[in-house]
């Protein structure tokens, strides 16, 4: 569950940065743009459903980004309440 619990807290993050990064390559292209963030959209919310999900079952889930200590490095942190705005925001 360890695996799963880290991307889960990290994919709120990438995926939005993705879907930007392949709407640079389709600019001008605008059916294609709206498909990338339609599917984009959508693996956010499914993304933060299953987010929201696995706080619920398991409570608070913390994850340390590139094994740096907690002054350094970035701490991700979910609780109910961060999840549940990552869920409206998306």
């Amino acid at each position: 569950m360890q695996n799963t619990m880290n991307l889960l807290l990290i994919l709120p993050i990438l995926i939005p940065m993705l879907t930007a990064i392949l709407l640079v390559f389709f600019r001008y292209a605008l059916r294609i743009q709206r498909l990338v963030s339609l599917i984009g959209a959508g693996a956010l919310l499914g993304s933060s459903i299953a987010l929201v999900m696995d706080v619920y079952q398991n409570g608070i889930q913390a994850a340390q980004m590139g094994n740096w200590p907690a002054p350094y490095g970035i701490t991700l942190v979910a609780d109910l309440f961060g999840g549940v705005m990552v869920l409206l925001t998306g």
